[in-house]
């Protein structure tokens, strides 16, 4: 994890470079082995540094060979042997062992098309001082943040919300709409924030900035109308765990000690295995626990720590713990803490760095193979003509439902009976439904009650084979990044 954090004057006045140095300091916590930038003129570029890959020669910013274009990332791009070895066939040349490197390099020989050669996680700038314009990017499925602010004099753009917010220089006004979907989806949905004009860079979407001008451009998409009759059951579990296998070695590209964040679920569980596979035992698994049995999963990962002979460690949290790091966790999330694994996670890193630098996890999983609820209660909904519609109604509004059946279930009755599809998707997605809003609002705050459904949006031209494939979809357009 390292920090960007870049401001352009785009009406032309110099940059303060101590006042950008303050922003670039409020992120330091994101790389603590070291800091650079670039200052020149109307434009100030920082970077703090996490060391991953070549721990000695690997600041940035990084240049190329003239020093006309520079780049800041925070990232790893995995094939950049491979692209380093076409690039220099094609007369680069090379200062570092960085991954980071061949951005710059790449960039001059495919502009915006670079981003079609990356495997990688990453959001990164270019900046070419010839023509004075920006580049920047952030990775298909939003892995890393990056976040920015436009004006008629000024453009801003961070790791983190709190570099730019804090810098003074934009209005501090509230976006109703980010904030109705934070109290229904427990998140604002991308690229709004709670900061009205305070936008993240959409997942698979780069931006340019050129004359003062910006303009985001979408450069990779899930494919949709894809047909996957041919393939058996025994050909798609081979190739899931061909992907899995490959996805896993590519993420212990390091020089620096890595660990995994075990829960005992089967997400992690399998890649703590092929990690295993890959490089045997000493792996150092990190796992939480809670006093309160009912909560706690580490008789799970125990097992599997066992099973792969890996260096364990547990952190066990208190309803103290959770008291004592609220604050800061929100600190660092930068809205209010909605996910309670949030401040255990906290701990659990805390825990982790000392002992490695980088961790795997199993983030993603319940995405890529349908593990939550609501995809289950989702194939129900063809079915409400023939009984889910008139029991639904019946129990659901009777109050029978709600007494007896757990809440998500009467909930996912009641939604059964919903016909507009991207209404419904919304309201699996939520964890506070509109109308029970609508009920806990005062009348003169139903103006943070929007017209419009963003999920709407998203399935905009998009031709999915079924409702799974289209919340499946929503999932990693709305919810993963």
């Amino acid at each position: 994890m390292c920090g960007l954090f870049g401001r352009i004057n785009t009406d032309g006045r110099p940059v303060d470079f101590d006042e950008s140095m303050r922003m670039l300091d409020i992120i330091s916590h994101r790389g603590p082995d070291g800091e650079g930038y670039h200052h020149e003129g109307n434009v100030f570029l920082g970077h703090k540094r996490l060391s991953i890959i070549d721990l000695e020669g690997g600041a940035q910013p990084i240049y190329n060979e003239d020093g006309s274009r520079l780049v800041i990332c925070n990232g790893e791009i995995y094939n950049h042997e491979e692209l380093r070895r076409h690039l220099i066939s094609k007369g680069h040349v090379f200062r570092t062992r960085s991954d980071t490197e061949v951005l710059v390099h790449l960039f001059e020989e495919e502009g915006e098309n670079l981003l079609g050669k990356l495997n990688g996680m990453f959001a990164f700038a270019i900046y070419d001082s010839k023509n004075k314009s920006l580049f920047l990017a952030r990775d298909r499925i939003g892995i890393k943040p990056l976040y920015y602010y436009h004006d008629e004099e000024q453009f801003l753009f961070s790791s983190e919300m709190k570099a730019i917010v804090k810098s003074g220089l934009i209005p501090r006004d509230i976006d109703n709409d980010a904030v109705y979907q934070y109290l229904t989806l427990h998140h604002s949905v991308p690229p709004r924030t709670l900061i009205r004009g305070l936008h993240s860079v959409k997942a698979g979407h780069y931006l340019s900035l050129t004359e003062g001008k910006a303009k985001e451009v979408s450069y990779w998409d899930i494919e949709s109308g894809s047909d996957y009759s041919d393939f058996s059951f025994d050909d798609a579990s081979a190739g899931v765990e061909e992907l899995l296998l490959d996805s896993v070695e590519k993420r212990l590209m390091s020089d620096v000690p890595l660990g995994l964040y075990l829960s005992g679920g089967v997400d992690s569980s399998l890649i703590a295995v092929l990690m295993h596979r890959i490089v045997g035992s000493g792996i150092k698994t990190f796992s939480i626990g809670f006093h309160e049995q009912g909560y706690s999963e580490l008789p799970y990962s125990r097992r599997i720590s066992e099973m792969i002979s890996s260096d364990h460690m547990e952190i066990v949290v208190t309803p103290e713990d959770i008291m004592d790091n609220i604050e800061k966790v929100v600190w660092y999330r930068e809205t209010p803490i909605s996910e309670v694994s949030d401040i255990p996670i906290h701990l659990l890193s805390k825990a982790a760095k000392e002992k490695v630098t980088v961790v795997l996890t199993g983030e993603g999983g319940d995405e890529a193979f349908c593990g939550y609820n609501k995809y289950v209660y989702e194939k129900l909904a063809g079915y409400t003509g023939i009984l889910a519609n008139p029991v639904a109604r019946a129990l659901y509004h009777n109050g029978i439902a709600r007494k007896v059946l757990p809440q998500r279930l009467s909930t996912a009755l009641d939604l059964l009976s919903v016909r507009d599809k991207p209404r419904r998707y919304y309201e699996w997605f939520s964890f506070f439904r509109r109308d029970e809003l609508i009920d806990s609002l005062r009348e003169d705050r139903l103006d943070l009650i929007p017209d419009e459904n963003p999920f709407s949006k998203f399935l905009e031209g998009t031709r999915f084979a079924s409702p799974l494939e289209e919340m499946q979809y929503l999932d990693v357009k709305v919810w993963l990044p």
